[in-house]
C-alpha cells in the first residue's frame, strides 16, 4: 500500500497534468502564440499535451504498479526543467516561468514521496 503523501502528489499531479493536457489539444490562440514564440512548429503544443496525457497516466497507472508512477514522476521533472529552460531561452517573465516552477517542485515531491513509498 502507498502512503497518504504518495497517493496526494500523484493525484493531484495527475489531474493538473490532465488538465493541461485538455488546454494544449483545445490550442486556443494565445497559447498557439506562445509555442511560436518559443521557437517551435505549429501543432507542438499537440505534443505537449500528448506528453502530459502520458505522464497523468503513468502517474494513475503508478497507484498499483509504483515504478511506473516513479518514472512517470521523473518524467514530469525533466518536462518541466526543459520548459523552464524554454522559458528562460525566450526571456519570459517569471510570472509566465510560475506554473513549470510549481508543477516542478509538486514533481520532485511525488519522486520524493515514490521513492520513500513502503
Amino acid at each position: 500500500m502507498n502512503s497518504d503523501a504518495y497517493t496526494v502528489f500523484f493525484l493531484i499531479l495527475a489531474i493538473i497534468a490532465s488538465l493541461s493536457a485538455i488546454y494544449d489539444f483545445v490550442g486556443p490562440a494565445a497559447l498557439k502564440a506562445d509555442v511560436a514564440r518559443w521557437g517551435y512548429q505549429p501543432g507542438f503544443e499537440r505534443v505537449l499535451g500528448l506528453i502530459k496525457l502520458v505522464g497523468a497516466w503513468g502517474l494513475i497507472i503508478g497507484m498499483v504498479a509504483p515504478k511506473v508512477g516513479l518514472l512517470a514522476s521523473a518524467g514530469f521533472v525533466v518536462y518541466f526543467i526543459l520548459a523552464l529552460r524554454t522559458h528562460k531561452k525566450v526571456n519570459d517573465p517569471q510570472a509566465k516561468a510560475l506554473p513549470a516552477m510549481l508543477l516542478l517542485g509538486l514533481s520532485v515531491a511525488c519522486v520524493v514521496a515514490g521513492l520513500m513509498a513502503p
